[in-house]
């Protein structure tokens, strides 16, 4: 195995970002005394760090790390998508440890980041997604800086750019055993069929599989016309006794629907989100969901870009984030459970 940053910083007893400033002109934010980096220098050649040619000081950074967004999306804010909130803490958290600017600029999260990504102000990019057009993939490919992708398995893009992504497989397994534990035999999906979203077929395709397994009915509810699509769900009265969405958005939604046709939550329908940020704790009642390590995943997406900056290929070219899963008020045994 070559000896990495990670075991310099941990044999000189100090952080990778100290590391990185020391011996590739990184981290330009940090400060490091004489006798720190002669101390670095001197374990990195013991340990055989500098013996690869292939690591050598570049040209000097901007210490910047650009997000990139990915086709389809709208621009996300912080106040209004916890989802984005808790990745970009993940990060940030990242980039920090790292003595790294996270930057945001229209051009990244326009229709046409390519001038952008080849103006030089970025060291490399983290490009979420979960969908590559046929221009994406174009300039994507061009870029001469280092890209990590979130949410996007690596074969979408030939193996050649690192991914980190979350266990789906589980999470959703976890999700339909909770239901199945409760009784509920008649169960469904909630999504956006206008959006090109590949985990969010996924997450349909697992949640039919295992429904399958356990023997459990699974619909599908596509609410791509937004409220009117929902109402007109909940009017027909759906035989699905909990709803299993592609997001903790999603499942707000359809429980605010379910409500407005007299459905009480979760005596009479069970909900589950997916993501498991603390907005799931302000709802009423508290929403059960899927824990998507959005912080992990963030941070080690940085983790891996980092790496790539300073000539260090990763370890592997995916790296999968387990789900975990938080019961709390919004699911229920199946009514007529209790009775039974």
């Amino acid at each position: 195995m070559p000896v990495t940053q990670k075991d310099v910083a941990q044999k000189a007893g100090v952080t990778r970002s100290v590391v990185s400033r020391v011996l590739h002109g990184g981290a330009d934010t940090v400060r490091v005394s004489p006798e720190t980096a002669e101390r670095v220098r001197r374990v990195a050649a013991e340990m055989g760090y500098l013996t690869d040619p292939a690591r050598v000081v570049r040209e000097p950074r901007s210490g910047m790390i650009g997000v990139l967004q990915g086709d389809g999306f709208e621009r996300l804010r912080f106040a209004s998508n916890p989802y984005f909130a808790s990745l970009m803490d993940g990060i940030v958290d990242g980039a920090f440890t790292h003595g790294y600017t996270v930057g945001l600029c229209p051009e990244l999260l326009g229709a046409n980041p390519e001038g952008a990504m080849a103006d030089g102000r970025f060291d490399g990019f983290i490009w979420w997604s979960t969908f590559v057009s046929q221009a994406a993939e174009e300039y994507i490919k061009r870029s001469s800086a280092p890209i990590v992708f979130l949410h996007a398995d690596a074969s979408t893009l030939g193996n050649q750019f690192p991914s980190v992504i979350c266990d789906n497989d589980r999470g959703i397994r976890l999700a339909v055993e909770h239901l199945a534990e409760l009784g509920h035999q008649r169960i469904g999906f909630v999504f956006d069929g206008r959006l090109r979203n590949g985990e969010s077929a996924e997450r349909g395709e697992l949640l039919f599989l295992h429904g399958q397994e356990l023997g459990l009915e699974v619909a599908f509810i596509d609410i791509g016309p937004g409220i009117p699509a929902l109402d007109a769900y909940f009017g027909s009265k759906p035989r699905e006794t909990a709803l299993i969405a592609h997001s903790e958005a999603y499942a707000v939604e359809a429980i605010k629907a379910a409500r407005r046709h007299g459905l009480r939550v979760p005596e009479d329908m069970s909900f589950i989100g997916f993501d498991s940020t603390p907005f799931c704790d302000y709802q009423s009642p508290p929403l059960t969901a899927i824990a998507q390590p959005l912080v992990a995943m963030g941070s080690t997406a940085v983790d891996l870009l980092v790496d790539l900056i300073d000539g260090t290929a990763p370890a592997r070219i995916e790296t999968v984030l387990p789900c975990g899963f938080d019961v709390r008020a919004s699911t229920a045994p199946a009514p007529g459970r209790l009775a039974a």
